[in-house]
């Protein structure tokens, strides 16, 4: 069953393609297209393939960050894999076979997961950061504001202490060495050490910094 995964994997789209269009009224569809002001459709074309490459730049970083690396067009082709995957399984879930494919390469899995991990926070922060700019450049129109504000503001926060707790070596080890060890069951205590030991060589650096901040430049997610 194992060796069907991949090509069932690539024929998980066009088979929901398929069912799209079969429960689609298609003489709707194609009026509604006819009305579409190209442009945009056009710019989104144009813009898409240095979107992903700077993403897959981006999770280039965090990986060297943990003694992992690959040629940037190789990265990029995993990252658009993870974006294919993740746009048809729920809650982006499928992103995560990055990290299996960089297992299947020899890197071990728990940092390639983290790496995955990492990418997500940066884009979700980015996304809080851009509601803020948004809540105070549109703030009149929105009922609340104050409320969202600190909400989005509180969200921002939340998301930067669990990024500096994944990536900064110190705050990592204690999380992996005496907080979770003291409330996980014991068998799992030698999981953690490994861990631990296999993100050794992830801290935080400016570099690593600038690499999520960069998101900005990629419009968004």
């Amino acid at each position: 069953m194992r060796k069907y995964l991949p090509w069932l994997l690539r024929l998980l789209g066009p088979a929901l393609l398929l069912v799209f269009l079969w429960q689609s009224d298609l003489g709707e569809l194609t009026a509604i297209l006819q009305n579409v002001n190209p442009w945009p459709v056009v710019w989104s074309l144009i813009l898409i393939l240095p979107f992903l490459i700077i993403k897959a730049w981006r999770w280039r970083v965090i990986m060297r960050t943990m003694d992992m690396d690959m040629p940037l067009p190789v990265a990029t082709a995993l990252y658009n894999v993870g974006i294919y995957l993740g746009s048809v399984t729920p809650g982006q879930a499928g992103d995560f076979i990055k990290a299996w494919y960089l297992r299947d390469r020899g890197y071990p899995l728990a940092p390639a997961l983290l790496s995955v991990v990492l990418d997500r926070l940066c884009d979700l922060i980015v996304m809080a950061l851009l509601a803020i700019v948004g809540i105070f450049a549109l703030g009149q129109l929105l009922p609340g504001r104050f409320l969202q504000t600190l909400v989005v503001i509180a969200m921002l926060g939340g998301l930067a202490v669990l990024t500096v707790l994944l990536v900064a070596r110190g705050p990592r080890q204690w999380m992996l060495t005496v907080l979770l060890p003291r409330i996980l069951p014991n068998r799992l205590r030698e999981s953690l050490h490994r861990w631990n030991e296999q993100m050794a060589m992830l801290h935080l650096t400016p570099l690593l910094i600038c690499a999520g901040d960069g998101r900005i430049i990629a419009l968004g997610s």
